[in-house]
């Protein structure tokens, strides 16, 4: 072989190395995704998630149309945080991705009803007892008759905070003594709620906590 035909040999081979590692440099990328719409998302319980869309876009190959969608983890039907994962795959086998999350809340309106309360309270005792449950003015607050089997003329605040309103507490006076306390939402869905506090009664003269549990019926 002459010497030439090596020169030539060995330019082809020197120059298809350097294309093949400028195109994986240039395929290291994989799209951009961006979320129309809002996220976080919140969504009330029992209501409908409509979904805003996204857009992908890659440095080599541009716009790409197709975007998949997974919302398999939603159930707008109990309170939550749940993710949707967006996807999008260029000609070159990169994948990008980004998360939207959506937070399904409850309302005053969901907790109203009837609750079983059973507490165990720091007297040594448990009580077992019903109060009644309606939503507040304030769709964060929902008031409780006979909080503690005090009587029905009880009527106690719960606030409701988080980005779920799964956070229950209770600062409110009434009848001469002072309830303290805070708790979560265990169970919330369309047919069940259920929700821990524990809080303490202080009338002037003792104080008496209790870890209570509120069943709806």
């Amino acid at each position: 072989m002459t010497n030439f035909s090596k020169s030539i040999k060995f330019l082809a081979l020197s120059l298809a190395v350097l294309l093949f590692t400028q195109c994986t440099e240039d395929d290291l990328n994989s799209p951009i995704i961006t979320l129309l719409g809002d996220s976080p998302e919140f969504v009330e319980l029992g209501g409908t998630y409509t979904e805003a869309g996204a857009e992908a876009t890659d440095t080599e190959d541009g716009v790409i149309a197709t975007i998949n969608v997974d919302d398999s983890a939603l159930n707008t039907n109990e309170v939550g945080s749940y993710d949707i994962l967006y996807s999008a795959t260029d000609d070159a086998g990169n994948t990008g991705s980004e998360v939207r999350t959506v937070h399904v809340f409850a309302q005053g309106s969901d907790f109203a009803g009837v609750y079983e309360v059973v507490e165990d309270c720091s007297d040594g005792n448990t009580y077992t007892y019903d109060v009644t449950i309606t939503a507040g003015a304030d769709p964060n607050t929902v008031i409780v008759s006979n909080f503690g089997n005090y009587g029905l003329s009880v009527l106690v605040d719960l606030n409701l905070t988080g980005d779920t309103n799964s956070n229950v507490g209770v600062d409110d006076a009434i009848g001469g003594a002072t309830f303290v306390g805070s708790g979560v939402l265990t169970t919330g869905t369309t047919t069940a709620m259920v929700f821990t506090l524990d809080y303490s009664a202080d009338d002037g003269a003792s104080v008496l906590t209790c870890d209570a549990v509120f069943t709806k019926q």
